[in-house]
């Protein structure tokens, strides 16, 4: 480009487009091709990378317009600098475009134009791609039949792109968010986890559902082993207290607790150590640590074994405590009438109705008074036809809430500190 020595300040409006505009900062490598996915991101890396190179104000500027007093040949130079340095610019972005929308794009004149159209069309999409990640969020559900390692990972991606679109989502919502997820047969543990009042950090959450997992595929396998089979074990016992000979402690058939708890450590056959911030929320909504995990045989008072699995030891609990509903998902049945508590795995609803029959005469012909109402904690052994037996004698049958412990009675209230 020829240059008028006789005025240098005529070259000074030609070259400003460019000078003004270079940088010491090396160029970067080129961003990968956008093929019409997480514009956004594209977006961000071409803008970094044509500011490495002195160009980013072509996405935003439009032409040069030279001043009117401007003589003629400075006007032709300012305007064909800015038209060589919008032309590169306008080549760096197409070179980042897949060849189909190349093709599209590639008639628009300058790199304002360019970047406009591009930001026109896929920043609408990306709004509809946001849209579509929330639903997709808000639909996900995990399922028994399905591990829920991968169900996590799996809810963890979504999570991935929700911080890839922009949106903010901070970990305390991630936890909480995965626990509600938790499938239907982790009720118990949902609600465990639901109820701690410190705030778990995700990785601790991960590590914990793994842990969880493993031990409900360890009790699966190890079902049918307990040696308790065949004829009902009948225990002559004070209600829900469960006297068991050769075991530390007393031993309580809790209907309201959701794990099997143990305070003495000397009891487990088998020991694992907890993370330093495992916790149980109890009845009475008291906190306490959880030293490990492991497996306790208990021997009852008629010879026979039962085996516990996945026990928590929690030295500072008052009872030992059984959780009737872990029994009763291993296919045991916990029947409390009166002074007795039967343990069993096979049926025992006909000799729960038996029982309940003789129970009731004795009560009404000793006291003279009339049976008028009976609350049960929701047991399987108090379904039908339980129900339709109280009918039958004009009793009045009643269910706690789901989740209220506190309204189980007895067996709460000896477990509190």
């Amino acid at each position: 480009m020829a240059i008028d020595n006789g005025n240098p300040s005529a070259t000074v409006g030609a070259t400003a487009i460019a000078s003004s505009s270079r940088t010491v900062v090396p160029p970067v490598e080129k961003p990968g091709k956008f093929s019409g996915a997480n514009f956004k991101g594209w977006q961000q890396r071409v803008f970094f990378w044509l500011t490495t190179l002195g160009m980013q104000k072509f996405t935003s500027e439009e032409p040069s317009v030279p001043a009117a007093d401007m003589p003629d040949n400075e006007k032709f130079m300012v305007v064909e600098a800015w038209k060589q340095t919008n032309f590169l610019c306008k080549g760096y972005i197409l070179s980042a475009l897949e060849d189909d929308l190349y093709n599209v794009y590639s008639a628009l004149n300058t790199s304002k134009e360019l970047w406009d159209a591009l930001e026109k069309k896929y920043k609408i999409e990306d709004a509809f791609l946001k849209k579509f990640m929330v639903a997709k969020f808000l639909d996900y559900k995990m399922i028994d039949n399905k591990t829920v390692g991968t169900q996590v990972q799996e809810l963890q991606l979504i999570f991935h792109d929700f911080i890839a679109e922009g949106m903010v989502v901070n970990e305390v919502f991630q936890v909480a968010a995965m626990i509600e997820k938790l499938p239907p047969s982790w009720r118990d543990f949902k609600n465990y986890l639901k109820h701690k009042r410190k705030e778990m950090k995700l990785e601790n959450l991960v590590i914990r559902l793994k842990i969880e997992e493993d031990n409900k595929i360890a009790e699966k396998k190890s079902r049918g082993n307990s040696t308790i089979k065949g004829d009902n074990i009948v225990e002559d016992i004070a209600p829900k207290k469960c006297n068991l000979v050769e075991n530390p402690k007393e031993w309580w058939i809790d209907s309201g607790a959701t794990r099997h708890v143990c305070a003495v450590k000397e009891a487990f056959a088998t020991y694992s150590t907890a993370g330093p911030e495992e916790e149980i929320f109890i009845g009475n909504n008291a906190i306490a640590k959880i030293e490990g995990y492991g497996k306790i045989f208990l021997k009852m008072t008629s010879g026979k074994v039962l085996t516990l699995n996945n026990v928590l030891h929690v030295p500072t609990i008052r009872k030992n405590l059984a959780s009737t509903s872990l029994l009763i998902k291993n296919r045991f049945k916990c029947l409390f009438i009166s002074d007795k508590v039967i343990v069993s795995e096979n049926e025992i609803k006909d000799e729960a109705i038996e029982t309940f029959k003789q129970y009731k005469n004795e009560v009404e012909n000793q006291s003279n008074k009339k049976i008028k109402m009976i609350r049960s904690d929701r047991g399987g052994e108090y379904e039908s036809p339980f129900a339709e037996i109280c009918s039958e004698y004009g009793i009045i049958y009643q269910t706690t809430a789901p989740y209220t412990t506190q309204s189980n009675g007895i067996a709460e209230r000896k477990i509190r500190y």
